[in-house]
């Protein structure tokens, strides 16, 4: 894969942790209410490993996608390629 096309995925993976650290707070303080309140907890619980679950593949992918930019050639400048350089 391109080193372009992997900072593009690597970019929108942080993004999605980014959201996910949002989500989980959001759903951390639901379940905790619902809990100082008395009431059931399971369906908030239940959606709050769910996104657990996927915040972990957001990191999973983040980590492989940094490995990857390490082991993908330098994207070329444009600029400094012969065949594409101003005359």
């Amino acid at each position: 894969m391109e080193r372009w096309k992997i900072i593009e995925l690597l970019r929108n993976a942080e993004r999605d942790i980014e959201e996910g650290e949002k989500l989980l707070a959001t759903q951390r303080r639901a379940v905790e209410e619902l809990e100082r309140n008395g009431e059931a907890t399971s369906e908030a619980a239940d959606l709050l490993r769910t996104f657990e679950e996927s915040y972990t593949r957001h990191l999973a992918e983040r980590d492989r996608l940094r490995a990857a930019l390490n082991l993908a050639p330098p994207t070329p400048d444009i600029n400094q390629m012969s065949e594409y350089a101003a005359p």
